[in-house]
Order: C-alpha cells, then structure tokens, then sequence
C-alpha cells in the first residue's frame, strides 16, 4: 500500500525487527526446513501456498525502492502456472539486496535455498510448455482473479453485501480462495512465483548460484543442477530479450 501511494517505508535501522534486512531474513527462512526441537526428529515440509507467498514477498522487497509507475504487479493465480514460466516478462525496476547481503556466501546460500526450495516442490522441472496442469478455481467471486496482496473489498463498492460480509472476516479473502486451491494448482503456482523471482536472483547471486552449482556437480547433485543453470539461462534469455 505505501509502494502503490509512492510513501517511503518507515524502515527500522540495520537488522533491528521491523528493518527491510530482517524482514528479507524472515522471508527467506520460509525456504529452509525447521530445525527439529523434538524426537522423532521430524519437521513437515513448508506448505506450497507459503513459498507463492514468501517468493512474491521477496519480490517486492526486492523492488520496494522503486518509483510507483515502476513498481511491479501483484502476483495472479495462473490457471497454467506451468505455462507461464515460458511467457515471463523481465521486471520493470532495478532489484536491490539488502546491504547485508555483501558477502559471496550470503549470495550462495540464498541460492542454494532457493533452488532447494524448488526441487522440494516434487515437480517436473523445467516444465513441459504443452503438459495441462490443474486450474485454479475462482469460486465465482466478482473480483475474479485471486490476486496475493490485494485487499478486494477495495475492489468492491462500500455498500455492497459483499464488501461488508468480507470486511467482517479475520482472514482476507484472498486467503481463503487460496486455501482453497488443490495442492498441484498451488505447486505449480508456488514455481512460477519462483521462477519470477529467478528473474531477479539470477542477476542479484549470479555468483551464488554458480558456487552452488559447482558444489552440486561435485556431489553428483543432477537435479539441482539441472534447475539451476534453467533458472540462469532461462532469465537470461528474458532479461536480454527486455533489452533488444
């Protein structure tokens, strides 16, 4: 709300709680597995629906600083997610690390999370263009597209049952018709919003991503590989054809 009014974030210093650097963190975390704090030591897997929405946060934050007529769109549920990671657009504004993010291992780890991240996701990557994918289900809603981040009851018109029913509720609409989705829907949408954030990345932890692939190769860690260097070339193919 604050990009979209071209208001500056009343950012906390350095790595205190409520600074964009530990706000960054936070998000990131949510592409690590928790440690376990009990035996069996057992954690469950992060859900899809929260790394579409820990991806599209960093996304943002990446671009926070941009100017409103720069500021990228919101993320829409895709009814063939898998599709549109071969139709993606380049971004409109510069991204931007946090300042802690100058040293090469930081880099390296936010990429190793973040292609773990995508293989965790047990789909068939890079995706096939022609496969059909579950679609997303938009429950008739009159706002449509579900759309991560926007308060619909905006969208509607004040006096309207609508407006007043969802402005009632203690959980935004959106999250509830996001809920709703099935888990293959949300899977594939969760890479898309990865593969957008790749855009970025790939540029921001080039070097990360080629210290982490020269790991996985070692290893014999193929999957990894294979994803990896797609994410590279793949955003390099948009950015250059952004360019000209």
């Amino acid at each position: 709300r604050l990009q979209a009014d071209g208001r500056p974030v009343p950012w906390r210093p350095d790595s205190e709680p409520g600074s964009f650097a530990a706000l960054f963190a936070g998000a990131q975390s949510l592409f690590r597995a928790a440690t376990p704090k009990l035996e069996p030591p057992f954690v469950k897997p992060t859900p899809a629906y929260l790394k579409l929405y820990a991806a599209e946060l960093l996304r943002v934050l990446l671009h926070i600083s941009a100017p409103p007529a720069s500021s990228e769109q919101p993320f829409a549920l895709q009814d063939d997610a898998a599709k549109a990671i071969h139709h993606m657009s380049a971004p409109r504004s510069q991204p931007k690390l946090p300042a802690t993010f100058e040293a090469a291992s930081q880099r390296e780890a936010l990429a190793t999370d973040f292609v773990v991240t995508l293989v965790d996701l047990n789909l068939t990557l890079p995706p096939d263009p022609n496969a059909k994918h579950a679609p997303a289900t938009l429950d008739g809603a009159a706002t449509g597209d579900i759309v991560l981040g926007v308060v619909e009851e905006d969208l509607l018109e004040p006096s309207s049952s609508q407006a007043s029913k969802r402005a009632s509720s203690a959980v935004p609409s959106e999250v509830s018709r996001l809920l709703q989705q099935g888990e293959e829907c949300l899977s594939w949408n969760a890479a898309l919003a990865l593969y957008m954030l790749a855009l970025d990345l790939a540029t921001l932890c080039e070097d990360g991503f080629q210290a982490a692939v020269a790991k996985w190769r070692r290893r014999k860690e193929q999957a990894k590989v294979l994803i990896a260097v797609d994410l590279l070339e793949r955003s390099k193919r948009v950015l250059a054809a952004a360019r000209g």
